[in-house]
């Protein structure tokens, strides 16, 4: 991922809604740390507020600054899910994954 793209805050929830493990990182001075959680959630829409589960040992726990999606899985606030494009991963347990399948839609 070379281009990070805001989110805005009262739509936070739409990149987290699925259950898509998310890499959570925190900075300070010389020190760098980057984790995949596989436990996010949203949990309100006004004000709008996010659970991501951090392990107390590392350094993106004590840090949280931003967030920000990669352009090329989120357009306009919405999980991209064209051919081609990058797909949600998910964990499931053991060091299994799945990701997002095609779209389809329901006639109303």
């Amino acid at each position: 991922m070379t281009e990070r793209l805001p989110v805005e805050l009262s739509k936070a929830y739409r990149p987290l809604n699925h259950g898509p493990t998310v890499l959570v990182g925190g900075a300070h001075d010389a020190r760098r740390n980057v984790m995949a959680a596989a436990w996010s959630m949203p949990l309100d829409f006004s004000p709008p507020k996010v659970a991501v589960v951090i392990d107390r040992n590392t350094l993106t726990r004590e840090r949280g600054e931003a967030a920000w999606a990669d352009p090329s899985a989120l357009h306009n606030g919405h999980w991209q899910v064209e051919p081609g494009a990058a797909r949600s991963l998910h964990y499931i347990a053991g060091g299994h994954f799945f990701e997002t399948g095609e779209a389809f839609e329901v006639k109303s």
